[in-house]
């Protein structure tokens, strides 16, 4: 399963800081009194060839990880974090003896979505890049000794965007609904402004809010010019596109409510190739989407995995 590519979601989507944000690049300035002692990261973008700030995709990846683990903990479920506990990626390792099928099985179910230090993630994160104009500016902190109440270190200045709009994508492939529904919780929290990125969260920085522009989905198969009417307008899981023994041997959950869902959604095959079918979500159906995964696919295996569910 892990060498196959089945399907692959397409998330599209934009943030807009609603406040000062900050991505460190980790140079200093120096003796350079040009350049900020914290200045944002910057790469050359892929469309106007000239330097800008970006988010980073590895920044993005690292805030949904965390984020997706935090709701997965409150849940009840069990998340592994084989960086800070090593030994319990050496136990996976042991009881694994390098079998995709058992590495997938008994991984926790944020390390079947973002991957752990046995396999790779199926989940990419491209970097965001600013559309448009970006607002920069300057500011400038010290560091407070909290036992003498005086100034301990500074004045010190930081590099941050406090406006502008940044376009990023996400590719998700080989999914299962539920995890569609645990990332549809972490986009529904960004769009609140419930999650920060960056540095100095905890000081007034990294409030964002997202918008979704799309989502696209794309099945392949095996057979040329398979019969589109064999998927009407259908969003399939995992494990409506994997024999249900495969399903079984990697632990993918099957049967009902794990049925597909009942969205309806244009079905196309775009390039004429018919290896392929695709799929389109914008606006109000992408929230719909992702309320369905959560209440049939999330919800379930809640209700089946967490000892202490309900």
């Amino acid at each position: 399963m892990l060498r196959k590519n089945l399907s692959e979601m397409i998330f599209q989507f934009t943030i807009e800081p609603i406040g000062p944000i900050l991505i460190k690049s980790g140079i200093e300035g120096g003796a350079d009194p040009t350049i900020p002692d914290m200045n944002f990261v910057r790469t050359i973008h892929p469309e106007t060839k000239e330097t800008t700030v970006y988010l980073p995709g590895s920044s993005l990846k690292g805030t949904f990880r965390s984020y997706a683990e935090k709701i997965t903990n409150t849940v009840g479920l069990e998340c592994v974090d084989v960086v800070a506990k090593p030994e319990e990626y050496e136990k996976l390792k042991k009881k694994a003896n390098g079998a995709d099928d058992i590495i997938y099985k008994i991984s926790c179910c944020v390390s079947k979505l973002f991957g752990s230090q046995i396999f790779a993630s199926r989940i990419k994160f491209k970097d965001a890049f600013p559309e448009g104009e970006v607002k920069i500016e300057n500011r400038t902190n010290v560091s407070i000794n909290r036992v003498l109440s005086k100034v301990q270190a500074g004045p010190f200045n930081l590099e941050v965007v406090t406006s502008g709009k940044f376009k990023s994508k996400i590719f998700l492939r080989n999914f299962e609904l539920w995890q569609v529904g645990l990332l549809g919780l972490v986009f529904r929290d960004l769009s609140q402004e419930k999650i920060k990125i960056g540095y100095a969260k905890t000081r007034g920085l990294g409030d964002v809010k997202i918008d979704f522009d799309e989502m696209e989905i794309d099945i392949f198969y095996s057979k040329p010019n398979y019969e589109a009417s064999q998927m009407p307008g259908k969003v399939l899981g995992l494990d409506s596109l994997l024999p249900k023994e495969e399903c079984e041997q990697y632990g993918i959950k099957t049967g009902a409510p794990y049925e597909q869902l009942s969205l309806e959604i244009e079905t196309s095959d775009p390039d004429g190739w018919g290896t392929n079918l695709h799929q389109k979500i914008t606006d109000n159906s992408v929230t719909e989407l992702f309320k369905e995964c959560v209440q049939k696919h999330w919800a379930k295996l809640i209700e089946q995995e967490a000892p202490n569910a309900g």
